[in-house]
């Protein structure tokens, strides 16, 4: 749909060169990081104290609603009975304690493990606008950057809740295409000259050719994809709702095999050393052997790891309910290495000799490989829930602020800053998004 306001001078290709909108255009005002498809509570603030993440153990009569019984009338007892009473209520204080600290524990660990968590109340897919109820972005919401690829001179940008594909050109950083993917788009990968999109309610992997910024093809598949991945001559899909990874045939756009893996797989490596899936569930991270499409290995790490990375003769695993980093050997299948980091780390790239690990917390760690020595970045603040490298530089989605961010991996500053919010909401993207084929979803 055309905006009479907003010429568009074309470039030869549908989708064109994105046009700034009009000068009398006001983008809306900075959103919270929240939204129908995806409420995820903020991260807990760093803590030295004793508990870590979870924080100190309450003193007696510290828990909400806790009351102190009034003390009754007395009467002497025998050291048995006092005994027994004392043991008893020593029992009592650590079911007091235990039980919430337990159940706390378990709440923050299910939120470390999966931000797309589709069991927990609030997180379906807001009701779109045309009549069947398809996914579709509200009034006013703001485009948040799941996951991005980069690829073909361009940087891929997937909003689950917006159901649309953002196409930035590295040259120009600016917009160059919305692509609508025909539903919702969760994890990004470039393969085979495309752009591959998984769509996590439809079930089905979308194949996006570059000159035309259509989805050609749909390979459906058993269940909704998370994390995407490409190498060995495929794409890799981790489906969290089956425990499964699916392999793709880019040259038939058919599905090729189904991995039985760990519990709740979400993120992807394809490497040199093989197919690397984290399981947030189990906690765990299984290899595969692209040339038998079997696991081979399963390696415990730490609690809900999320992103992996190959890199450095090492596979790096972000282990967000737990603040570390895990490096595993691939020649022996274990880990070598923990390294604390700061609270909910999450995103992770390899560049530049080194290890990057974006933190929900706000803050950015570079890892020496040689010393596995972990340096915060000063100065840069980004709430990092994807990193893809491009050369010397890195591509990070930065959800709650609605931008991509490009880093310069020499000194770890922000090189640049795309603010998606000045092209538009989700519902302003989407109006004038390249359409797919019909019969590619």
């Amino acid at each position: 749909m055309s905006d009479p306001d907003r010429p568009n001078p074309g470039s030869g290709q549908p989708g064109g060169t994105w046009p700034r909108p009009p000068s009398d255009f006001s983008p809306p005002p900075p959103q919270p990081y929240t939204n129908e498809a995806w409420t995820k509570p903020p991260p807990p603030p760093p803590s030295s104290a004793p508990g870590g993440r979870w924080g100190p153990p309450q003193a007696p009569g510290g828990w909400p609603g806790y009351e102190p019984p009034s003390p009754g009338p007395q009467r002497p007892k025998s050291n048995a009975t006092r005994n027994l009473l004392i043991g008893l209520a020593v029992a009592a204080l650590v079911l007091v304690f235990a039980v919430p600290l337990a159940l706390t524990r378990l709440v923050d660990r299910d939120d470390a493990l999966s931000p797309f968590d589709t069991d927990g109340p609030g997180n379906d897919l807001p009701p779109g606008p045309n009549e069947e109820g398809q996914p579709g972005p509200q009034p006013g919401q703001p485009f948040q950057p799941d996951s991005l690829a980069v690829g073909g001179g361009s940087v891929w940008v997937s909003d689950l809740a917006c159901g649309i594909v953002v196409r930035i050109d590295t040259a120009t950083e600016e917009i160059a295409a919305a692509i609508d993917t025909g539903g919702s788009a969760s994890g990004v990968a470039f393969a085979d000259d495309s752009a591959w999109i998984g769509n996590r309610v439809e079930e089905h992997v979308v194949r996006i050719d570059p000159s035309t910024n259509r989805s050609e093809a749909a390979v459906e598949l058993e269940g909704g994809s998370l994390g995407l991945a490409s190498g060995a001559g495929a794409v890799w899909a981790a489906d969290e709702s089956e425990n499964q990874l699916h392999r793709i045939d880019p040259v038939t756009n058919t599905l090729a095999a189904t991995i039985e893996v760990g519990e709740f797989p979400h993120y992807v490596a394809a490497g040199e050393t093989g197919v690397w899936v984290t399981n947030s569930g189990d906690d765990t991270v299984s290899r595969i052997d692209p040339a038998t499409n079997r696991v081979t290995a399963t390696v415990e790490v730490g609690l809900g790891p999320l992103h992996v990375v190959e890199g450095g003769g090492s596979v790096w695993v972000t282990n967000t309910g737990s603040a570390t980093v895990s490096r595993i050997d691939p020649a022996t299948n274990k880990v070598v290495a923990t390294i604390k980091v700061d609270p909910n780390p999450h995103a992770l790239a390899f560049a530049n000799g080194a290890v990057w690990v974006g933190n929900e917390s706000g803050t950015l760690s570079k890892i020496d490989p040689a010393t596995n020595n972990d340096t915060e970045i000063s100065g840069t603040f980004l709430v990092s829930i994807d990193m893809a490298v491009d050369g010397t530089n890195i591509w990070v989605a930065d959800a709650p602020a609605g931008s991509v961010v490009k880093l310069d991996t020499a000194t770890g500053a922000i090189d640049s800053t795309i603010d998606l919010a000045e092209y538009g909401d989700c519902a302003r993207l989407r109006e004038d998004a390249v359409p797919p084929e019909p019969s590619a979803v």
